[in-house]
């Protein structure tokens, strides 16, 4: 994710928006890979959804509040490279994370 120097300073500004938001942005983002027949068969329970939501939301709180410099995940991989290692693990495979 390339943003401005402003833009990054600008980006707790949209947390309220977010924190009223963030059950149906999970949703949509549960929703629309469980449609990809190649990620469905990792969130095929309810535990593997609800690991994905925390991952999500962890993530996307921690862009808002300046905590994710260089958009490096967890693991220290880009963002765009980033793989949540509980579902990866859980499902023996390395399948990326959508982050947005």
């Amino acid at each position: 994710m390339l943003l401005t120097r402003e833009e990054e300073a600008s980006l707790p500004l949209l947390e309220p928006l977010f924190a009223r938001h963030l059950d149906l942005i999970l949703e949509t983002l549960a929703l629309h890979l469980g449609s990809d027949p190649d990620v469905a068969s990792l969130l095929s329970d309810d535990l593997a959804v609800a690991r994905l939501k925390r991952s999500q939301q962890e993530y996307l709180l921690s862009v808002l509040n300046g905590e994710n410099q260089g958009s490096n995940g967890r693991d220290g991989a880009q963002a765009a490279q980033y793989r949540d290692p509980s579902v990866s693990a859980q499902a023996g495979t390395s399948t990326p994370s959508f982050i947005f």
